[in-house]
């Protein structure tokens, strides 16, 4: 006769003598890794996308699965609430696959305000009259002399106090260095990758109207990221979205190169063709 025990997330807790005699009998196997002390997390997944940690493995008796809890309580849940494969896939994950690293970035060009740009557009021609020696005076004939008459003018009404010609060779150098050229390249953003990628994934729903996403997501940058979220959006043939899912990770923190598991289910989704994914994170 088994004692009423304490009662956890809606599965019976077999306690005392009792729990003692069905561990001594016929109980989870102590492996090789336990004895060790080797730190090995055990994971019970199920058919809603609940996950359930372990202390150690698990065991099917008749339609109930018994596993220790975190506090070392035997523990059963029904059998037909488990999802044994993904449990399996959660607790003994697969090996992420090796990643060749890609091409090296471009170069981005930076400029400055008192640097002209590495990258210059094509020279000015040799009659060009807009064309000017670096101590800012007017090259060459009357078409010249013409062409900054004005700019002159201008600075010499703007100055009232002064020499007028000192006046407007101050001005003509001033916007020779501080007005860029109407041509000057401009800097581009740089567009970056998302800080965690998935690396690998698979449907492992045997029903072709439902699907079971399981796969394993990496950190590909190298700082620390947090709070991951994820979507997993069902397409089309004709690659159009037609519906999505949350996922649920393992870990919602990762550092440099650290990857994790996910999983999303789609209960009713119809025909169906690819699945995309869309990754949150914070740096």
């Amino acid at each position: 006769m088994l004692a009423i025990g304490l009662m956890a997330l809606g599965h019976g807790v077999v306690p005392g003598a009792a729990a003692a005699q069905q561990v001594d009998e016929s109980g989870p196997v102590i492996t090789a890794e336990q004895e060790r002390g080797d730190a090995k997390r055990y994971w019970l997944v199920t058919h809603d996308g609940q996950q359930i940690e372990a202390s150690g493995p698990w065991q099917v008796r008749g339609r109930q699965l018994l596993y220790p809890n975190l506090a070392g309580d035997l523990v059963s849940i029904p059998l037909s609430e488990v999802d044994l494969e993904a449990s399996e896939l959660a607790t003994n994950p697969p090996p992420p696959p090796e990643v060749e690293p890609g091409p090296p970035p471009a170069p981005v060009l930076v400029l400055r305000t008192n640097e002209q740009p590495e990258l210059a557009t094509s020279p000015p021609a040799a009659g060009d009259a807009s064309a000017a020696p670096e101590g800012g005076a007017p090259a060459g004939g009357d078409q010249a002399e013409g062409a900054d008459g004005d700019q002159q003018s201008g600075a010499g009404e703007t100055g009232e106090t002064g020499d007028g010609s000192g006046s407007a060779s101050a001005e003509g150098s001033g916007d020779a260095s501080a007005q860029p050229s109407a041509e000057r390249p401009r800097r581009l953003p740089v567009r970056r990758s998302s800080a965690v990628e998935v690396v690998s994934w698979r449907d492992i729903s045997p029903e072709f109207d439902s699907a079971t996403i399981y796969g394993t997501v990496r950190n590909t940058s190298d700082v620390t990221v947090t709070s991951i979220r994820m979507q997993v959006i069902a397409l089309d043939e004709t690659g159009a979205d037609i519906q999505r899912q949350p996922a649920v990770l393992l870990a919602s923190r990762l550092d440099p190169g650290e990857t994790t598991n996910f999983r999303s289910v789609f209960a009713q989704i119809g025909a169906h063709s690819d699945f995309r994914f869309e990754i949150e994170a914070t740096r």
